[in-house]
């Protein structure tokens, strides 16, 4: 998906880059933020998102449905 002019970013609040947003079939956010807790992906030890969809596709509700995104900010361009 290419977001030109970040109105989708907009519409979410979206900060940085990769940010996840992981909604249910009725499009209830159930899930947003970071990937894992390692910004360059050499040493993770909490795979967030991963934990996050396990815990929703075997039907149980996350205690933590937020956690900070890490990654590159996401600038907007303004004319």
């Amino acid at each position: 998906y290419r977001d030109d002019g970040a109105v989708l970013a907009d519409m979410l609040k979206a900060a940085v880059t990769p940010e996840v947003y992981v909604f249910n079939g009725d499009w209830v956010l159930q899930y947003h933020g970071r990937i894992d807790d390692d910004k360059g992906g050499l040493f993770v030890e909490d795979e967030t998102l991963k934990h996050a969809l396990d815990t929703l596709l075997t039907g149980n509700q996350l205690v933590e449905r937020e956690k900070i995104a890490m990654g590159c900010a996401i600038t907007r361009v303004t004319m």
